[in-house]
């Protein structure tokens, strides 16, 4: 998973008024590590669950609450 966070554009964060950084906040089991990039206009962030796994993932996954842990079969407590 880690090749998937090398891949992203990593240039410095977004200074748009849309930006809203989430860094240090739990969504779920999900903990937001800091701002990664972006791929095709979205906003992606490292995040570690905690299972320890960590993966990049879209904003607005984590703010809609769609992404909650690092996969479907994730028993982390």
């Amino acid at each position: 998973m880690m090749a998937q966070l090398l891949a992203m554009d990593t240039r410095e964060r977004p200074s748009r008024p849309q930006f809203i950084d989430i860094s240090g906040q739990t969504f779920g089991r999900l903990k937001v590590i800091k701002y990664h990039g972006r791929r095709n206009g979205k906003i992606y962030f490292v995040c570690e669950c905690k299972c320890g796994t960590k993966l990049a993932v879209m904003g607005e996954q984590l703010r809609n609450g769609s992404a909650k842990k690092c996969r479907a079969k994730c028993t982390a407590e």
